[in-house]
């Protein structure tokens, strides 16, 4: 077995595994079997052999345990210590090299189909709106209430409170849409939407992202959460995306359950930091 470098002479044998890869995780999960994969993953793989670290392994089978020890050497020499590999949720080959290379699951990509989900808003005291860039501010409460849900335990990433400025700052950035469900004329919980999510399979135009959620604490337990998505998902699903998406830290346990339940996890990403102390 040989490592080597990626060259673009590897290109189309890498893209063939690649989307048979691709394929074997569509037949497990239904939502992915209509999006057409190919073209957003040569556009991937041809960025990956453009970069210092790409690595292949020319021989048959599956080798992905030797190809992160034969590409973390490399890694190491520039005292990198920390890694993330992301892989299909149904592939247990591939979960049970990585694993045992001492990586452990962070992050999960879930998808759904939401041509023909039934959305039925059951608490119908409250309003759901979309809200306009004017009134984005009045989430600032809200957001930095997830930005302490993300710090503290057991998640601990390291999110601090945001000043008025920088949430306005965050917003252009991200240019992302704002859902909001409120009692009266109090916002009590939004969703946030991005054309884009963490994979290339959110790049597909018939894809729209999820990349937020909070809701006021004494008005959870009550359901309203999921009318908030089913609000979210009957807008879009009026101006034609077919696939709404998510990612969401497994390490956030209440994350986990809320959006495990209503879509379809298809990658997982696994990480795993070595002691710095060897760098000395």
């Amino acid at each position: 077995m040989d490592f080597v470098k990626v060259e673009k002479k590897y290109l189309g044998a890498c893209l063939e595994l690649a989307v048979n890869e691709y394929c074997l995780e569509a037949a497990v999960s239904c939502s992915l079997s209509n999006l057409d994969c190919k073209n957003y993953l040569e556009d991937l793989l041809a960025g990956i052999f453009e970069s210092q670290y790409g690595m292949a392994a020319i021989e048959n089978g599956k080798v992905a345990a030797l190809l992160f020890q034969n590409l973390s050497e490399l890694m190491t020499k520039e005292k990198m210590s920390s890694y993330a590999i992301c892989k299909y949720a149904h592939d247990e080959e591939i979960t049970k090299a990585l694993v045992l290379s001492g990586f452990g699951i962070r992050c999960g990509d879930a998808i759904k189909d939401i041509r023909e989900v039934k959305c039925e808003i059951k608490n119908t005291a409250y309003l759901f709106e979309e809200l306009g860039k004017s009134e984005i501010i009045q989430l600032l409460d809200l957001k930095n209430g997830l930005q302490k849900h993300l710090s503290d335990s057991p998640v601990y990433f390291p999110h601090f409170a945001l000043t008025e400025s920088d949430f306005v700052e965050l917003c252009q950035q991200r240019n992302s849409r704002f859902f909001a469900a409120k009692d009266g004329n109090k916002i009590i919980g939004y969703i946030e939407v991005d054309d884009s999510g963490e994979t290339f399979i959110t790049e597909d135009v018939h894809v729209k992202n999820t990349c937020g959620m909070f809701l006021d604490k004494n008005y959870r337990g009550t359901g309203l959460a999921e009318d908030l998505l089913n609000f979210v998902t009957e807008c879009l699903r009026k101006e034609h995306i077919d696939y709404l998406s998510v990612d969401f830290e497994t390490i956030n346990p209440t994350a986990l359950r809320f959006w495990s339940k209503h879509f379809e996890v298809y990658t997982y990403s696994y990480v795993r930091r070595i002691d710095e102390r060897i760098f000395k």
